[in-house]
């Protein structure tokens, strides 16, 4: 296919110029007859012209009609001289690079000059001597010999550059077909950017990472970070333009939605041939499984470092204190000794020790569980109904939303009161005036319970709500710093989750989430 693309570029060419020169030369005849053959050679060119044929056969005709063109005008002319006119179709074939028309037109040629002596010698005004005719055919054979020879070379060098040339584009082709199945295959996300921070290409796993699709975003500039890391994001685009690179850096990145992920990305510069740096390549995974595997091996490590210090705690203080706090209750009885009213301090500290060691005795367990199914319903029920009086005693509003009838739950129902009755006393000591509590309960058809306690109290900044599960982490004068750590645990081994929003000055929410049937089986 190239071949014949050549053929037809060369034709072209050759019927451009042998119409020009055919032109030119119509002002020198003096032959009427000479006139008309040009017109009519032209009218031929023209035709070609426009057939505009690809294949090597018109060069043939072409060939033939110029030589027989050069043939007409010597047979008009009085001048042997223009008989040298046959070399030029002659050197036409050569530029075409093919042997057979140059054999053809040698042995052509040297007919026609005979014959054109033979029957035009008397009108010649110069004859040719056998000299100039011997020097004309050597003239001639040599640059017909050169010429093959030459093509010959050149053919079997450039057969063998061909070649080089189609193995190297095989392996080229076979380099990109590689490096395409690599990019579209690959299970990280990547993306290519130009140094204006517009998408040249992503890879499938961009759009499913994402959210985007390919034709949506190809040179454009999509915000693809959280807006509160917009400003490093662009920091380090402009480092990477300098040559930085960056690798396994972890992020926040932000979806098509929205919605932002944690993520791990690796930049790199992306340079031409030249050493010049023409693009940035991002290669980007979600890591929120993995952060939020690291957060639970790190709650993990809190609730056993919490249950080893609580076994130490259980054996090595509540014994003593047992005793401390029988000498205090004998102390007691007696009203009217001198030191009543700092013993009955003493006494109070040490329920409130007691109190403190019974919340590690639960941390410190594996222990005997007796785990039921009960009724999740009728269990926060009774807990609201137990903390009505105190709850009118200081003008607050409880509102339940629950859209179950009933939803049964397995794990020990003792130990959700517990985690029920520390959220709703959290909510109570949380408002000063006013109060509001809410509770709504529903459920999905994954059979998930969601249960959110909400309150309209002091709320806490962000620094705050990351730290309420952490071990003797309160805001309380009086408080223990475990409640809330104790309540993540039994939510836990319930098969839940538990999380906290809050905001300073509006209030907290509270979601538990947890699986449950509608009916008991």
């Amino acid at each position: 296919m190239e071949t014949f693309k050549i053929y037809q570029k060369k034709n072209k060419l050759f019927f451009t110029i042998f119409t020009l020169f055919t032109i030119s030369h119509l002002r020198f005849f003096e032959s009427e007859s000479t006139i008309y053959y040009a017109l009519i050679y032209l009218v031929l060119l023209a035709t070609l012209f426009f057939w505009n044929s690809e294949r090597p056969v018109i060069q043939y005709i072409l060939l033939s009609c110029l030589n027989v063109y050069i043939l007409l005008v010597n047979i008009h002319s009085v001048s042997v001289v223009m008989t040298i006119f046959f070399i030029y179709p002659i050197y036409i074939a050569i530029l075409y690079n093919s042997i057979l028309p140059r054999i053809i037109l040698f042995f052509t040629t040297l007919v026609e000059i005979c014959g054109l002596i033979y029957f035009n010698k008397a009108s010649y005004n110069y004859i040719f001597t056998l000299d100039d005719f011997i020097a004309f055919f050597i003239l001639l054979t040599m640059l017909v010999s050169t010429s093959i020879l030459n093509t010959l070379f050149d053919n079997k060098y450039w057969t063998r550059l061909s070649d080089q040339n189609r193995s190297m584009r095989k392996k080229l082709h076979s380099r990109e077909s590689y490096l395409q199945l690599f990019f579209d295959n690959a299970k990280d996300s990547i993306a290519v950017f130009d140094k204006d921070n517009k998408i040249i290409e992503v890879n499938p796993a961009f759009e499913e990472l994402y959210g985007w699709r390919r034709e949506e975003i190809i040179g454009k500039n999509v915000p693809l970070v959280s807006p509160q890391n917009k400003l490093d994001a662009e920091a380090r685009r402009k480092q990477v333009l300098n040559g930085a690179s960056y690798h396994f850096l972890e992020t926040k990145d932000m979806k098509k939605d929205g919605t932002c992920f944690d993520a791990q990305i690796t930049i790199s510069p992306i340079y031409d041939y030249e050493g010049a740096l023409v693009a940035l390549s991002v290669i980007s995974r979600d890591i929120s499984f993995k952060k939020e595997a690291e957060n639970l091996l790190l709650q993990s490590e809190k609730l056993k470092i919490a249950g080893e210090m609580a076994a130490g705690v259980a054996h090595e203080i509540r014994n003593p204190m047992t005793v401390i706090s029988g000498f205090i209750q004998i102390m007691n009885k007696d009203p009217k000794q001198p030191y009543y009213q700092y013993s009955m301090l003493i006494e109070k500290e040490i329920e409130r020790i007691d109190y403190i060691i019974s919340e590690f005795l639960i941390l410190a367990k594996p222990h005997a569980r007796l785990s039921k199914r009960y009724n999740f319903i009728k269990t926060l029920d009774d807990i609201c109904m137990l903390f009505q009086p105190e709850l009118n005693l200081k003008g607050i509003v409880l509102s339940k939303e629950i859209l179950l009838v009933d939803a049964y739950i397995f794990g020990e129902e003792s130990q959700m009161k517990q985690v029920l009755i520390n959220l709703i006393k959290n909510a109570i000591e949380a408002i000063t005036d006013n109060g509001k509590i809410n509770i709504i309960c529903t459920s999905d058809q994954k059979e998930t319970l969601t249960l959110k306690i909400m309150d309209n109290g002091i709320g806490m900044d962000m620094s705050t709500a990351e730290k309420v599960f952490d071990p003797f982490f309160t805001t309380k004068v009086k408080g223990t710093g475990l409640g809330m750590m104790i309540s993540e645990k039994i939510i836990t081994e319930h098969g839940g989750n538990i999380f906290i929003e809050s905001k300073e000055g509006t209030g907290t929410t509270v979601t538990i989430q947890m699986p449950h049937k509608e009916k008991d089986c």
